[in-house]
């Protein structure tokens, strides 16, 4: 996504909830907005600066999936580690790691069916943006 990209997603409906920062070389991970404690349903956007660098999805509260980035275990490979990496290599050249993160709470039916909207949304943006931390191309393929 292009240098406007914070713009773009705030017209979809995406708050700013936070930024990664340092605290001893371990991410810590920002408080005190409500959607941080959303549960579910929640599509979440990382952004160096005003550049797309990941957009993820949440089943459960956002922080709780924060979490795992900050503690990702020892699976190298796995996306929690290299988002892990990513963002901490980047904080400590100095840039600044902004989150963002949207939920809709109205439901959708599609004959019987629930629709996700995050999950909608998540794939179509990974789709026309391809944002380098996402699926193939952080991995470089």
């Amino acid at each position: 996504m292009t240098s406007n990209a914070r713009e773009r997603l705030s017209q979809l409906g995406f708050q700013l909830v936070g930024e990664w920062t340092l605290r001893h070389e371990k991410l810590v991970i920002p408080s005190g907005h409500d959607l941080l404690q959303a549960q579910g349903g929640v599509l979440y956007a990382f952004l160096d600066e005003d550049t797309l660098l990941y957009i993820g999805k949440s089943k459960n509260h956002l922080a709780m999936r924060l979490q795992r980035y900050r503690t990702p275990g020892k699976s190298l490979g796995s996306t929690n580690t290299e988002l892990e990496l990513a963002i901490r290599r980047r904080l400590l050249q100095g840039r600044r790691i902004f989150i963002l993160a949207f939920q809709r709470t109205d439901t959708a039916l599609y004959p019987g069916y629930v629709l996700d909207h995050a999950a909608g949304l998540e794939d179509s943006l990974i789709k026309q943006f391809s944002p380098p931390l996402n699926g193939k191309q952080r991995r470089g393929g």
